[in-house]
């Protein structure tokens, strides 16, 4: 098991593929970002719009993943709200 790579707290605008992050501040995607394995630490907030999927996130206790976007895997110790859970239309 790999130890996800640190982001610096603060924002960070995604449109491409975030892989392996650990995201303290907060986390902005756009529509066709997909994020794989990445945790969400305590405090931090990712807005999931829709178009944008996450799979394999852990979601820390005080951590915030919202929008209309689609959750397709995850552990969810913190707040979701808003997304869609399953498989991406892709």
């Amino acid at each position: 098991m790999s130890t996800p790579e640190a982001r610096p707290s603060g924002d960070h605008d995604e449109r491409g593929v975030l892989s392996g992050a650990l995201v303290s501040g907060r986390l902005t995607d756009f529509a066709g970002a997909v994020d794989d394995n990445v945790t969400l630490a305590s405090g931090a907030a990712e807005a999931l719009p829709s178009g944008a999927f996450t799979y394999g996130v852990t979601i820390d206790a005080g951590a915030v993943l919202s929008g209309s976007g689609v959750l397709e895997t995850g552990v969810d110790y913190g707040t979701v709200s808003g997304v869609s859970i399953g498989r991406p239309d892709i």
